[in-house]
């Protein structure tokens, strides 16, 4: 009877919650965001324009298309202008910056809207030292190690892309084709794969409470151990920038605001603005921070036999089928044939197991791979 009561309580409370949204949440204003910098470096400069969701969108990045966007020197007017790459991107060709000179963008949209950036100083960002690494038993963690011997720079922020070299768990020699089990061209089995990522983390590090400006040892990334990642070679490329104290101080309010959220491009919980300015309509809130500086680079290998015993897990299970049930293995149930057992017999796995694409990897190699 009390237990009765007690359903009967709580199917009646939670009938009457209702869900509540504050307003902030449903509020569309979709403000310019400004994700990039003006590089100063010998490189070209990205620059991507998007539009701001609400918090309850689930939809994918609103890029800002048809702009207009020109870089201009105080005091000496328009150097450059970028040109539109689609969806969003934006990029100029190397710039031939003044070190003792300041820089802005100019952004003019489709719509007849037109911002600024404040005038930003050039930094000289240091070379990058070295990448480093070190394992323990949960897994391997990357380092960047960095100096300004002009103790000038003090704050620094990194991105980086990783790319592996995974392989299927078996390598395949026959596949299923047109009702037949033939035997597969081995430049074209999808045995190895490359699988590359971006960071989305916001990563800053700052030296200004030290003598010396120097930075050793700031971990990047955490690989776990015996995941997928150095199962057979791994590469990081780190890009290291300088930044001012107004950027690392922006910067740092952003990474705040993403750090239950996942990354810089979800949708923020607080408003958050920078340095670019609407100026035709100054009330507007526009999200981005502009800065100028060189860009350093650093690349590092790392092989599956340099962190031994670093092992991946098996997961994949053979099974021993008759020929005449290959029809039904290999053509309904999605598996595919791993050997001939006898005559008569085949060994099957799930396709998962012999070919790394399915996996989210591609067989085309890259150009730095070694």
């Amino acid at each position: 009877m009390l237990a009765g009561i007690i359903t009967i309580f709580l199917s009646l409370v939670s009938g009457c919650k209702e869900k509540y949204e504050p307003p902030e949440v449903l509020v569309d204003n979709k403000f310019l965001a400004v994700d990039g910098f003006i590089n100063s470096g010998g490189d070209q400069s990205i620059l991507k324009l998007s539009r701001t969701r609400t918090l309850a969108d689930k939809n994918l990045i609103s890029p800002e298309l048809n702009a207009q966007i020109s870089v201009e020197e105080e005091g000496g007017g328009i150097i450059g202008f970028f040109q539109d790459q689609g969806n969003g991107q934006y990029g100029i060709p190397p710039l031939s910056l003044n070190a003792q000179k300041k820089y802005r963008i100019n952004i003019h949209t489709s719509s007849g809207g037109d911002y600024q950036s404040d005038f930003v100083p050039v930094k000289y960002t240091p070379p990058i030292d070295s990448i480093s690494w070190g394992l323990d038993p949960t897994g391997l963690t990357v380092y960047a190690n960095t100096h300004d011997p002009q103790n000038n720079t003090r704050y620094y922020r990194y991105e980086y892309e990783e790319t592996w070299e995974p392989h299927s768990e078996y390598e395949p020699y026959l596949q299923y084709l047109n009702g037949q089990v033939v035997f597969i061209d081995p430049l074209q089995a999808p045995f190895k794969c490359w699988t590359s990522n971006s960071s989305t983390d916001i990563l800053l590090a700052s030296t200004a409470k030290l003598q010396d400006d120097i930075l050793y040892h700031y971990p990047l990334t955490f690989i776990p151990m015996n995941t997928e990642r150095i199962s057979v070679k791994y590469s990081i490329l780190v890009k290291q920038y300088a930044l001012t104290d107004e950027a690392f101080l922006y910067w740092t309010s952003l990474r705040k605001n993403t750090e239950q959220l996942g990354t810089l491009f979800d949708p923020q919980p607080s408003q958050l603005t920078g340095n670019i300015h609407s100026v035709s309509n100054p009330a507007e809130v526009v999200l981005g921070f502009i800065t100028a500086s060189s860009v350093q680079q650093s690349r590092i290998y790392i092989s599956n036999d340099e962190v031994a015993p670093w092992k991946l897990p098996r997961n994949c299970i053979q099974l021993d089928i008759p020929s005449d049930s290959i029809a039904i293995y290999f053509g309904m149930w999605g598996y595919a044939p791993v050997a001939s057992n006898g005559l008569f017999r085949f060994y099957a796995a799930e396709k998962k197991c012999l070919d790394c694409r399915l996996q989210g990897g591609t067989t085309t190699k890259p150009s730095f791979w070694p």
